[in-house]
């Protein structure tokens, strides 16, 4: 009995420390992230954008009223990296909405598109976010527009995909990644972009893997080229 009692002990003892071992690695993982360089001249605004702190990250505000852009970070970039894009993108008269993730991940806020879009009004929505942060946008798209018929125009993808079907929805998808991207997986830009655009032209589906091996071939056509 004494014996079993010290072996419930020392696998207690393990465990624990196990658990401390791995709440400190995510501790040190999620605390490391890409900072932001030079951004200080977009965040501080101008006479035609301002930009303004609130509750969930930094509103771009310009001169167009009617449409405005949700975006999310990739997975541990600060969110400030983005505001050039913001900027320009106000600029041209979409309002800009670049929100905060928690650690910087933003899978841990994927919802918050939501509570922005009922705190703000504005005739057209977009959604866009760069790797992680896109593949969480569209993911918040593609439930929503189920439940909402005209919440969401569209979708700005850089260096990501859907990770969910978007075939059945009428927004836009946009997606910009570079030729030479050693890390987006390529295979499944080429099944997002399929998924999307076998719905808008309704292709059977004996067309389907045609049009798969050529969007394929255009991938790597593009890699091929320096």
């Amino acid at each position: 009995m004494q014996h079993r009692s010290k072996k419930i002990k020392k696998s207690f003892f393990i465990i624990l420390v196990v658990l401390i071992v791995l709440s400190g690695g995510s501790a040190i993982y999620l605390g490391n992230y890409y900072h932001s360089v030079d951004v200080e001249k977009y965040m501080n605004g101008s006479s035609e954008v301002s930009v303004e702190k609130f509750d969930k990250g930094w509103f771009f505000d310009g001169a167009g009223e009617e449409k405005a852009l949700i975006f999310y970070p990739g997975a541990k970039v600060a969110t400030e990296a983005y505001a050039p894009l913001m900027y320009q993108l106000t600029e041209s008269g979409i309002d800009c909405f670049l929100v905060d993730m928690p650690f910087h991940m933003a899978f841990f806020g994927m919802n918050r598109a939501e509570e922005i879009m009922q705190e703000y009004n504005y005739e057209a929505w977009y959604l866009g976010g760069h790797s992680l942060g896109g593949a969480m946008a569209a993911n918040f798209a593609a439930d929503y527009v189920e439940d909402h018929t005209d919440g969401i125009r569209g979708l700005l993808l850089l260096a990501a995909y859907p990770t969910k079907d978007l075939s059945t929805s009428d927004m836009s998808v946009v997606t910009v990644y570079g030729s030479e991207d050693g890390v987006l997986n390529m295979d499944k830009i080429v099944a997002g972009r399929l998924r999307h655009f076998v719905s808008k032209i309704g292709l059977k589906q004996r067309h389907r893997h045609a049009l798969n091996v050529h969007l394929k071939c255009c991938i790597q056509r593009e890699r091929d080229i320096r």
